[in-house]
């Protein structure tokens, strides 16, 4: 059985338990839809962001609430690259995002906060 790294991550806060609680999966290249959208029913927020390769950015990722797929998600989006950049797996400036609607520009600062 394979396994993933799952978080609940919270955006717009420095604060623990506080925010608005994303879930991240920061590698799922190897999920299929119907297993990302069991595992975004599991974690139960709102959006969990599920983060791929993309041919066309630095990265792709797409969206899913407990019950479907959506297009878009700011607060997941800031989730994500929050934790990317505390792990050390992104740098401070600007990162291409492939989503569903389209590549869209995310810009982290020197101290970790991220603009889109």
């Amino acid at each position: 059985m394979e396994s993933y790294r799952t978080l609940l991550v919270d955006a717009f806060t420095t604060d623990p338990l506080a925010g608005n609680a994303a879930g991240v999966v920061p590698d799922a290249g190897g999920l299929s839809e119907a297993q990302m959208q069991s595992v975004a029913r599991e974690l139960a927020v709102s959006e969990t962001a599920f983060l791929l390769p993309s041919e066309e950015a630095d990265r792709r990722v797409r969206y899913f609430s407990p019950t479907q797929e959506v297009d878009l998600c700011g607060h997941a989006t800031i989730a994500s690259h929050g934790f990317l950049f505390e792990e050390g797996v992104i740098e401070a400036g600007t990162h291409t995002l492939e989503t569903d609607v389209g590549v869209l520009d995310v810009e982290l600062t020197e101290s970790g906060a991220v603009w889109m």
